[in-house]
């Protein structure tokens, strides 16, 4: 008879040699999923501010930039987008701000990207 009580015996159940959860794929999938779906929204929002911006209704592309910011505070595109509205409303200081934040946003995207390489 096989002694099943020795410490590395394959036999053993535990934490570390048991069998792996079944649904460890499902979970990372549903996160690439949502991630997918969550950059497809932010794009449907930039085009619909910027056809907005186009056809002069400056209020609802700021309030699609806006919805984006809600969605990714971190989106330099949603930032610049704001600041470009405020340019166009001649808000010159909040377009200043707008633009500075997404200047930080690119330089420390940029700075990240350096410290992996």
């Amino acid at each position: 008879m096989m002694n099943t009580d020795r410490a590395g015996s394959r036999w053993k159940r535990s934490r570390l040699n048991g069998p792996t959860p079944i649904n460890t794929h499902l979970s990372e999938q549903a996160s690439e999923n949502q991630q997918t779906r969550r950059r497809r929204l932010l794009d449907d929002l930039f085009l619909m501010a910027q056809a907005r911006a186009l056809q002069g209704d400056l209020l609802g592309a700021l309030h699609c930039y806006e919805d984006a910011l809600r969605i990714d505070r971190d989106s330099c595109h949603a930032w610049m987008g704001l600041s470009a509205v405020f340019l166009k409303i001649e808000d010159i200081a909040r377009a200043q701000r707008c633009l500075g934040v997404a200047r930080r946003l690119i330089k420390a995207e940029s700075g990240s990207k350096h410290a992996i390489a």
